[in-house]
């Protein structure tokens, strides 16, 4: 809730610097999507790599998806 409400260069660093600690360099649009869903805007996003984030209550998770099978 705390970052859905942050100004905007906070909220967005927040964001960077979370998903860098998962192993995901984040660009400019990965950090838009997780923030619409930090927001409640969007239930969930995919980013590259075969990650997806998730919210749960008022926490973010990310989850490591299959790759598509041939």
């Amino acid at each position: 809730v705390a970052l859905a409400t942050a100004p905007g260069v906070l909220g967005s660093r927040a964001i960077r610097q979370w998903l860098e600690h998962q192993g995901y360099p984040p660009d400019t649009d990965a950090v838009r999507r997780v923030l619409a869903v930090a927001s409640g805007t969007a239930g969930a996003c995919e980013l590259a790599g075969g990650r997806r984030i998730e919210r749960r209550g008022t926490r973010l998770h990310v989850v490591t998806t299959a790759p598509p099978k041939r």
